[in-house]
Formats: structure tokens, sequence, C-alpha cells
């Protein structure tokens, strides 16, 4: 066995792919059935007992039959004057080279004389059933990689573009005139053709290229306009690579749809998926694409084995075909393809150019395991319930989504995650905005697990206050009218699940268009404005009384003070709004938790009414019942800007009343000693804050860092913990 290492049929370039494996095709039908092919690196390795294969292919190469009857300017129709005269010099030629090409010919001619001759004349989908069932067997590759009939009509495999043609191009006549250009009994100059064949293997370029048509395989080739420092160039091949890449596409044979579980009739050729929604490349949402072929590169192999892995053509995403480019990536990374690949290259069939399509290399994808790429099926499963709402919000949030579920499939990390969960529930928020639009859809499926994403996106939250806020904020939970009922917060926002026994409508509107403090503090106002019964509170309301997120209360506090990014605070809290909490157990930071930045006495002093850790004089230090929280007016007037009443006076409850912490001896109740200093002048936007900053976790911590909460015999308290008066 010889290792011919063939330095220009590099698989980054789709015609150079599609060569090198339409080199493997010719070798191991017509002279080493033993042969292995690969690629090493980028460079194309064959390993076989032909001596020179350039030499074979000037000397000894049977072109397979590839002939396209159906289409016009085949050599075929009655208006095919110059491809004609390309077809007789193929019928006219001498010798068992070219055998089997003169009978398809012969046979293809007799089928479409009688179509011809019909009464009526044969529909494409006929013609190709009838040369099907008389062509020789070699010819039947061509056929199935160019062309596949349904039980409708017949369908295009979007590489050979629409039928084996690419517009006015036809593959098949320009194979007639490079197998003119390369054969000796077609009348080929020897030495030019073997000058070609070596370029080719040795990616040198001594010999002149042809100027011939190419197709959308090389975009370099090709010419067109702004393909040369003058403006434009001619189009230029190499013939040897033209004749391989046609051979090399009868490895993509295609078969019906239906083999892949598809609802339409597409042609399910093998490794071929549409194009994400939002373009093959970002910011090309608009451009016209075919889909995009996803070629399979690997490190050695058999022909037997190559035609097993195109024939089974295995990519499976979350147990189903991937049929789009997020779920090949998905496939990739999860083992979901044959293990004898190592990678692919992803290639966008693009339109440019006018109406021109070209293969336009957009990836190169390892094939590897990933597991966290899972995190993605949920969204993806969910969705789908969503996009087939009208109007043009849910369209072009759809586009978002498809785009952002991609960037994640293609490269797995939290903040990546963090992104497709905010832009599905934007999704949602866009196809649920009317109430019609929400009767019309159909019952969506669950929201990613909290515990798994929280999981995935731990290092975000280790170094993100913003991450840990909109956790804490995504993560709450309101009483229901029922006893133990919780709406949560994504519920409240968002309003009701389409397909819902009890509906309703959010709670506060305006989320993603207006500032998340404004949408929060509203649902505050609504909260204490409708309260529900608990037997845990004598007066007023705990407003939230659930919280499977803790957040550290001095992040809390840092946002209040202005200290965080609000815009990556609302990104990390619609992220957390696509999740389920219900089964999330109540999760901690782990460590010694952040550094106090700073505190707000107001915002102690209302968290301590909201963490239910306010108790009225004679309760037992272990009831529970006998609690004190947010008066029904505070919210209210708080966004109205009176801050310094409607702290003064909670000030003044707390005086009255008792505080429950907890001591190494079990809880006790303290009195305390604070009065709020009236401030001249009201921020009504900071009393909007503080009315969003109630969402959150609370806790009694803050106020007793203040030293105002009397501690006989009590040590001192870590002013960082979370784990005194939080309600729950």
């Amino acid at each position: 066995m010889i290792a011919h290492r063939c330095l220009g049929l590099t698989s980054r370039g789709l015609m150079t792919y599609l060569a090198a494996l339409g080199l493997a095709k010719v070798i191991s039908e017509q002279a080493d059935p033993d042969v292995r092919f690969g690629w090493t690196g980028d460079t194309f390795v064959l390993r076989t007992a032909v001596p020179d294969l350039a030499e074979f292919l000037v000397r000894d190469y049977r072109p397979t039959p590839i002939v396209s009857p159906w289409n016009g300017g085949s050599g075929f129709g009655p208006k095919d004057k110059s491809q004609r005269d390309f077809v007789e010099r193929l019928t006219e030629s001498q010798g068992s080279r070219l055998a089997t090409y003169r009978s398809t010919i012969n046979i293809s001619r007799d089928v479409v004389a009688r179509g011809d001759a019909a009464r009526k004349p044969w529909e494409k989908a006929r013609l190709i059933q009838e040369l099907r069932n008389h062509a020789p067997d070699d010819a039947l590759a061509w056929f199935d990689a160019s062309v596949v009939l349904t039980t409708d009509d017949a369908a295009f495999p979007p590489i050979l573009g629409t039928g084996g043609n690419d517009g006015r191009l036809d593959y098949s006549s320009n194979f007639h005139q490079r197998l003119i250009d390369v054969l000796p009994e077609l009348g080929a100059n020897p030495k030019m053709s073997r000058g070609w064949a070596d370029d080719l293997l040795s990616g040198s370029g001594m010999t002149k290229l042809q100027s011939a048509a190419i197709g959308q395989f090389d975009g370099v080739g090709a010419g067109g306009p702004g393909s040369s420092i003058f403006g434009s160039a001619d189009s230029r091949v190499n013939p040897w690579a033209f004749v391989l890449m046609l051979e090399g596409v009868t490895w993509f044979a295609s078969s019906a749809a239906r083999r892949l579980g598809e609802t339409d009739s597409r042609a399910a050729m093998p490794f071929t998926v549409f194009s994400s929604a939002d373009g093959p490349i970002p910011g090309a949402a608009n451009e016209s694409a075919r889909g995009e072929l996803w070629a399979p590169v690997f490190g050695a192999v058999t022909a037997p084995h190559l035609t097993q892995i195109m024939r089974e053509a295995r990519a499976v995403w979350q147990g189903r075909p991937a049929l789009r480019a997020a779920e090949m990536y998905g496939a990739v990374h999860t083992f979901g393809v044959d293990r004898g690949i190592d990678r692919f290259q992803r290639f966008g069939l693009l339109q440019r150019n006018g109406l021109a399509f070209v293969a336009v290399l957009l990836d190169t994808v390892e094939v590897s395991n990933r597991p966290t790429v899972s995190l993605a099926a949920a969204p993806t499963r969910r969705a789908r319930g969503f996009d087939k709402a009208p109007g043009e919000a849910t369209k072009r949030h759809t586009r978002m989504f498809d785009a952002a579920a991609l960037d994640y499939l293609r490269e797995p990390d939290p903040e990546r995650l963090l992104t497709l969960l905010a832009v599905q529930t934007t999704l949602e928020l866009a196809a649920t905005r009317s109430e019609r639009s929400r009767a019309e859809l159909r019952s969506p499926s669950r929201q990613a697990r909290s515990s798994e994403v929280l999981e995935a996106v731990a290092e975000v939250l280790a170094v993100s206050p913003e991450a840990r806020v909109a956790a804490g904020l995504a993560a709450t939970g309101a009483g229901g009218p029922a006893p133990g009922e919780r709406i949560w917060m994504r519920d409240l926002l968002l309003g009701s699940e389409p397909g819902a026994r009890a509906t309703h409508a959010p709670r506060a509107s305006g989320l993603a268009t207006r500032p998340l403090t404004d949408v929060l503090a509203d649902l505050v106002v609504w909260a204490a404005q409708h309260p529900v019964d608990d037997e845990r509170v004598d007066r007023g309301t705990l407003l939230f009384r659930d919280h499977r997120y803790l957040t550290p209360w001095a992040d809390v506090h840092a946002w209040v003070a202005g200290l965080l990014d609000d815009e990556l605070l609302e990104r990390y809290f619609l992220a957390f709004l696509a999740l389920d909490w219900r089964r999330q157990d109540i999760d901690r930071l782990p460590g010694p938790g952040p550094k106090l930045r700073a505190i707000d006495p107001d915002l102690a002093v209302l968290q301590t009414f909201t963490s239910g850790s306010v108790f009225l004089p004679g309760t037992p230090a272990n009831a529970d019942e006998g609690r004190v929280g947010v008066a029904e007016d505070w919210p209210l007037r708080l966004r109205a800007g009176q801050i310094d009443q409607v702290c003064g006076d909670a000030a003044a409850v707390l005086r009255r009343s008792r505080i429950r912490i907890f001591t190494p001896d079990g809880p006790a109740l303290r009195s305390a000693s604070y009065s709020r200093q009236p401030v001249l002048s009201s921020d009504r936007g900071q009393g909007t804050r503080l009315l969003a900053a109630l969402c959150a976790p609370a806790s009694v911590a803050p106020l007793r860092a203040l030293s105002v909460i009397d501690r006989p015999n009590d040590s001192a308290p870590n002013p960082t913990t979370l784990d005194e008066g939080v309600s729950a």
C-alpha cells in the first residue's frame, strides 16, 4: 500500500472535498477495493496499491454515466444544440472505457423520445421514473444525488441545485465538456490532462486552468463581480477537479424524506439540514439559502464503511433526526453521529452575486462530548409552542431564539445559555402579548429545571452580583387564592400559561419594555393591594412568601445603591424567569458570601417586615403567628416618592414591635432602637428601587448590622448571613 498525500484535495472547499471523495470512489470501484482514505489534518491521504494516481485518471478512469435528460441544456432537448454536440462526442467514442456511458445515453434518448411521442407529454417525475427503470445501475447514483421521487412529485437535494442544474448551468453537460478536456479518447491532450491531474493532487498550479462554469461549488474560482482587482474575472476550473467533484457527489445519494421522519417532501440528502432562521451567519436574517451541507471528515475509512455512514446519515439530537443547523451542533456535541466521523465542515449554500448560489464554509465542528448542550433541549421544545403565534414581533423573536440556540449549541458556555433563556422569555412575551394570541396557542412544554441550570451557570453566580439578585427575584413566589398555593414570578409578569384552566393577565405590565425596577415596583403595589389570607400574619402582608434562591442581602443593598449594572441584571432576570423553580430546593451560595458594599437603612427596615421577622409584643419567640407585615398603603406611597413618611411610619411600628433573631440557644425576640432621620427631599426613583428590592429574598441581618437591635448575651452576627428571618 502506498500512502498518497493529496495536498490539493483539502476539506476547506466544497469542490476539493467532493473531488477527494470522487477520487476515492473511482479508485475503490475500478482499481483497488481495499483502498483506505481520509484526512490527516486538512490533507487528504489515500492508501492504495495504485502507484500513480494521475496516470490512472488519464489512462484508466471510467467515468460514471451522468446525464440529466429532464433538464433544459442537458443535450437531450430540442433547443440544446451546442450541448447535444458534446453528447454526440461521447456516443461516437470508441473503446470499452465509455461503453456504459454510450449505453446510458442511447437508453435516455429512447425514453425521452417515447415521452415526446405520448399523447400528453410526461411530467418531469414520470420521465425520471422511466429513466430509472431502464438505465444501467451505474447511472442510478447520479439520479439519486440530483432528484428524489416522492409520492407527490420530484424533490431536489440542494447540493445539486434544482435537479442537477443551477439556473442555466446544467452540471451533466458541463461534466461532458470536462471529460472532453481530460480523456484522450475524446480528443484531449494527454500531457495537459496529466498536468491538471498532477496539479489537483499536489496542490500546485503549473498548468493553466480551463475557462468554464463551476456553479456553487467554488466561490473563488466561479469569478463574477468583485472577484478580481480589475472588478470581475472569468470562471476558471481544473477540469479534473470538476470531474471528480461530480463523482464525489454521488456518495450523497438521497432517499425519500420519510426515512428521516420529516413531514414535508424535502429530499433527505445525507447530512443536509435547513439553515438557521436567522441566517447561516449572524446578521444575515434575510439572506436566501438552499440549506446547509455538513460534510463529514474522517481519519481513515474504507469504501464500504463510508457507504454505510452515508446510507445511515446518523445525526440525532434528543432522540430525533437533526433537521436544522442548531440541531446538528447538538448532535455533533452529544455523539449523535457515526463514531467514524472526526469533524464536520459546515457549508452554507447561500445566494450571492444576484441569483447565483455559492458554497461558503461557515464552520469546522469537531465531534466531541459536550454534555451541557442538553440544557438547550427544554428551551427549544418550549419555544416551538410559541413560534407559531401571529405577528411580526413573534417572527423577529423566533429568529433571535434560533440564533441564540445555534450560538449556544455551537459553543456551550454559561453566558450563552443565559442568553438563550433570556431570548426564550422575550419570545414568550411577544407571542402572548394579546389575548387572541394567547388563546390560539397550544399548551407549551415544561420549562428547564432550575437545579440543572444553576449548576451549569455556577461560575457566573459566583462572580456576578447581578446574576445572584436576578436569580433571587425570578425564584420568588406569592401566595395564591387557595391555601398553600403559589404564584411564581414568571406567572405574575407573563400571565398564565397558554392552555391553563385558570387564566389571568400579567399583574404588572411592561416587562422587557420598561425598566425592570418600575415593573417590579408595580408588582409590589399590586401584591399589597391584593393580600392573601395568611394565618401567620396579624397585620399587613408579607408580599412574597417563598424564595427558591437566596440572594445575599449585601447584593440587594448594592443594587438599591446603584452599584450594579441594571441592564445586565435585567438580562439575567429574563433568563431565570424561563426556569421551573417549583421543584427547586432553597439554594444558598457556598462560601463566605460577598463583601459588604453598602447598607441602605430604609431598605433594612422594610426588608425586616417582608422577611416575617417583626412580631406583635407578647408573642412567644417560637410562635408561627403574630407577625406584622407591610402595611397596605406603604407601597403605593413609596411609588409616589413619599420615602420619608413611609419609612418613618415603618420605624415607628418597628419600635413598638419585637424582632425575632436566631441565637445559639434558639429564636429570641428583641426590641429595636432605630429612628429615621428625615431627609429634606425624597427621590421618587429611589422609592421605586426600594419597592423593587422588596421582591428579593429578605433578612433581618442588615438591620442587625446597623447595631440598632438589642443583643443581650448575643454574639455579634455575621453581617452577610441570610440564615435569620428569611421569609419562606
